[in-house]
């Protein structure tokens, strides 16, 4: 019997999908391609500012091909992957994310969160349900 799991983060949102092709043969993984506002142009240019956290500043800046940047404090400049809705992934750290959401005057976005996922957004060993096929 073979198994179709399904990667699913602690938040519930189907992330991934792999299917076994046969036995001797790795599974093929399908992962979700971004959605929401993180994939328009505007809105992650509207992103684009320095926010404090705590005591650290953190600039929030755009590459010359329109992805989100981030430098937290001295470390060094990481780049935001899209990942759903208003959030991103940072690449250079696995299993962090940012969350953007509009500021008291409705008009200036704020960095909302910077945390910790709960799983690695392609990490098979997270949280997953088995569907016999």
């Amino acid at each position: 019997m073979t198994h179709t799991s399904l990667v699913v983060p602690r938040e519930g949102n189907i992330v991934g999908l792999a299917a076994p092709f046969e036995p001797l043969v790795k599974a093929i993984c399908f992962t979700r391609i971004p959605a929401g506002d993180c994939t328009n142009p505007a809105f992650r240019q509207h992103c684009t500012r320095t926010f404090s956290h705590g005591d650290t500043t953190v600039v929030v800046g755009q590459n010359s091909d329109g992805q989100l940047t981030l430098a937290f404090g001295s470390q060094p400049t990481y780049k935001l992957r899209r990942y759903e809705s208003r959030t991103f992934v940072i690449d250079e750290l696995e299993g962090f994310q940012v969350e953007f959401h509009l500021g008291p005057d409705g008009n200036r976005m704020n960095c909302s969160s910077i945390s910790r996922m709960e799983h690695s957004p392609l990490d098979e060993r997270s949280l997953r349900r088995s569907v016999a096929r």
